[in-house]
C-alpha cells in the first residue's frame, strides 16, 4: 500500500462529514467530479471501499468508518502540534541595530 497524501485524507474527512461530493466540493473549492475522482483514487491506494454511493449521497462502509475514526485522532494530534507551535513558548528574538 502506498502512503496516501494528507490532503487526500482531509478531503475524505470533508466527504464523510458533509455526506457527499457537493458539500465537500463547496468546502474545498474543488469540483464534485474532482472530489469523486480523488475519493476513487484514495480507495484504490488503500485497497478498500470507503463509501456506499447512492443518489442521495455517500455513506461510509465499515472500512470508511474505521478510517474516519483514525483520521479524527490524527487531526486532533495535528491541532495539538499546531497549537503548541503557535504558543511561542521559545520567545521571540528582537534585534536592534543602531549607527554610530
Amino acid at each position: 500500500m502506498k502512503n496516501a497524501n494528507w490532503d487526500s485524507y482531509q478531503l475524505f474527512l470533508q466527504v464523510a462529514r458533509l455526506g457527499g461530493l457537493t458539500g465537500a466540493s463547496m468546502a474545498s473549492g474543488l469540483s464534485p467530479a474532482t472530489v469523486g475522482r480523488r475519493m476513487l483514487d484514495l480507495e484504490q491506494e488503500i485497497g478498500r471501499a470507503l463509501f456506499s454511493r447512492s443518489q442521495t449521497g455517500y455513506r461510509l462502509t465499515r472500512d470508511g468508518q474505521a478510517l474516519l475514526d483514525h483520521l479524527q485522532e490524527m487531526e486532533a494530534a495535528a491541532r495539538k502540534v499546531d497549537a503548541w507551535r503557535q504558543s511561542g513558548e521559545g520567545g521571540t528574538t528582537v534585534r536592534i541595530a543602531a549607527g554610530t
